[in-house]
């Protein structure tokens, strides 16, 4: 394929911006960047041509941390008085809803976002499950749910004491299951985590056992981790540490390890992350809906911890999320040189990175040898388009404008603002959902 006339945001390291640009596809991978007339003139009888009519092409957006079955909870209202802090939300809202979910409901729960995802440019997604009555093979209907989506996605169960020791066992199970399939499948499209909540929720002969599995598995683990306060007063009242501390002693930080949150760290947690290579993922909206408090986002840059942005499952919208993320830290440290790179470099390298690492393929960027995920954005700037103004269009044009194509692997997964997914109908998912919410909340 060669799309041609297209303003390209490469986002690689020169971050350059080509003017009436073309790119050539081949197998999935982006094999040459150019001027248009240059890369028609050589691929002169090359059929499959697309023209991107002006628009901004640039690579697709990776969400680092995601819940996709929390789509079925938006608008759920429950009986009572609203929780006071975030231990009640977890407990009067989440933790009753992933035990109200069945096998059934698994599946229209993760089209949903992932075809909204689809709309809104978002092409990877790293996801961590929890359905504690329908742990078996629940990884595997997601996975389904993924490949009929045609996106990239990285799967984990949530392992937890909480529910008792049986269905702790059982999501160990179900890690390795799944780990085990995709290890021997080796599909850059579908990978994965071993999935853990949070050390609060996790009994040390749990986590032993969960980091073992997940070293057998030659991958890292994906955890929530001081998230709220609760989480750091429990590991220093139960260990005497920190949740970074707990983690370090059982092996369960490097470089396949996600730590989603960190929002009640200290310097020493900083360092042990660096220095062990560990992801740290940040959801702005999610801890301000949550009322948390925000990562202390200047101390991770120092400390050069590595960061990437996720949002947690209040949408699988990276456009919304990177913008929060811009606000909030320049609200909290009063101080308008914070937020914006910050987030930037977060959304467009260290997503990168860390997908990178999870997928092993190259992603990300707009470069020859890189997987061909794009999204054409219908953005025609009011003002100069360079690599020295990208990130102010990002900010301040491009997150407002319509996504009008989306790429997964050299296909098009939307294109012109229509889905391209067999055997998938928008409106068919759409009633199905609403139907499944309604019993599922009535279960709740």
């Amino acid at each position: 394929m060669l799309i041609t006339n297209a303003t390209i945001v490469t986002l690689d390291r020169s971050n350059r911006v080509i003017a009436d640009g073309a790119v050539f596809i081949e197998d999935g991978i982006i094999r040459e960047i150019g001027k248009t007339a240059a890369l028609r003139k050589k691929h002169r009888r090359e059929k499959k041509v697309e023209d991107a009519g002006g628009m901004v092409l640039m690579p697709g957006l990776i969400n680092a941390h995601m819940h996709l079955y929390s789509t079925l909870a938006r608008g759920m209202a429950l009986p009572g008085e609203p929780p006071i802090d975030f231990e009640q939300i977890l407990q009067h809202l989440w933790w009753r809803l992933d035990k109200a979910l069945r096998p059934e409901d698994l599946r229209v729960s993760a089209l949903v976002p992932l075809i909204t995802g689809i709309r809104a440019g978002t092409t990877t997604v790293i996801d961590h499950h929890a359905s504690p009555n329908a742990v078996d093979g629940s990884l595997d209907i997601l996975a389904d749910a993924v490949r009929d989506t045609g996106v990239r996605a990285a799967l984990c169960y949530e392992v937890s004491d909480r529910d008792g020791p049986e269905i702790a066992r059982l999501g160990i199970a179900e890690n390795v299951r799944f780990l085990t399939r995709v290890n021997q499948e080796r599909s850059p499209m579908l990978r994965g985590h071993f999935g853990l909540h949070a050390q609060f929720t996790i009994e040390d002969a749990t986590l032993r056992e969960s980091c073992e599995a997940a070293r057998d598995q030659g991958v890292g683990v994906h955890i929530h981790c001081a998230e709220g306060f609760a989480d750091l007063a429990d590991a220093m009242q139960r260990h005497g540490c920190t949740p970074v501390e707990r983690l370090a002693q059982h092996g369960a930080l490097g470089p396949g390890t996600i730590l989603a949150h960190c929002v009640h760290i200290n310097e020493d947690d900083r360092l042990l992350i660096r220095d062990s290579d560990t992801f740290v993922t940040h959801q702005p909206r999610s801890n301000m809906n949550n009322a948390v408090g925000a990562m202390d986002l200047e101390q991770m840059r120092l400390a050069e911890v590595s960061l990437a942005l996720g949002t947690d499952g209040m949408s699988n919208s990276m456009w919304d999320e990177v913008r929060a993320c811009h606000l909030i830290h320049n609200h909290n440290t009063a101080d308008p040189r914070i937020g914006m790179a910050n987030a930037f470099e977060m959304l467009f390298l260290g997503n990168r990175a860390l997908a990178e690492r999870t997928f092993g393929v190259r992603i990300g960027q707009i470069a020859r040898g890189c997987v061909a995920d794009l999204i054409l954005v219908d953005y025609h700037p009011p003002t100069p388009l360079t690599r020295d103004t990208v990130m102010g269009h990002v900010f301040f044009g491009m997150g407002e404008a319509r996504v009008d194509s989306t790429m997964v692997d050299g296909r098009w997964l939307m294109r012109r603002g229509r889905l391209r997914l067999r055997g998938i109908d928008e409106a068919e998912i759409a009633a199905e959902a609403q139907a499944r919410a309604r019993r599922l909340w009535r279960r709740v």
